[in-house]
């Protein structure tokens, strides 16, 4: 996200949970946290769009806060769908756990279930009617994907 940014001279809207679970471990996550890692992502994403070049990089979006959610505590709030379905994304690029090694980092959880998270993403997208790109391979693989994703909905 940040090499996309930087690639295009625009702003980045960093993963909102991900500070948020610096002080709340993951996996000590209920609902209400849910709700105010939506929201926080939400109103991170509004406000960096005024200051956006042309697009707007987002590291994540609530379809992946919903899936989340649902991983962790095995629901998500009820009106969480809906918002997701709700924002509006020129370009969606769902990335494969294939061939990039799960890191910890200190916020990130659940890494036997990478695949199972791919999977309810996808099912997650497709039932929200979204058209997305799957992106694969190396980091480097999927950075030359993703810019010329984003090159090509620029139109540069």
């Amino acid at each position: 996200s940040y090499h996309l940014a930087r690639r295009f001279d625009t702003v980045m809207v960093e993963e909102y949970g991900r500070p948020y679970c610096e002080v709340r471990p993951a996996l000590s996550l209920e609902l209400p946290d849910f709700e105010a890692i939506a929201w926080g992502q939400a109103t991170w994403e509004d406000d960096a769009a005024h200051a956006a070049n042309r697009v707007l990089i987002c590291d994540t979006e609530l379809h992946t806060t919903a899936t989340w959610s649902d991983l962790v505590i095995g629901m998500r709030p009820a009106w969480l769908t809906d918002a997701a379905r709700a924002r509006h994304y020129d370009l969606v690029m769902l990335l494969h756990h294939d061939d990039t090694p799960w890191v910890d980092d200190g916020t990130r959880v659940l890494s036997g279930r990478r695949e199972e998270h791919t999977r309810r993403l996808r099912e997650e997208l497709d039932a929200a009617g979204r058209t997305y790109h799957e992106i694969g391979g190396t980091f480097a693989d999927r950075e030359r994907q993703a810019e010329t994703l984003v090159a090509a909905l620029i139109g540069v």
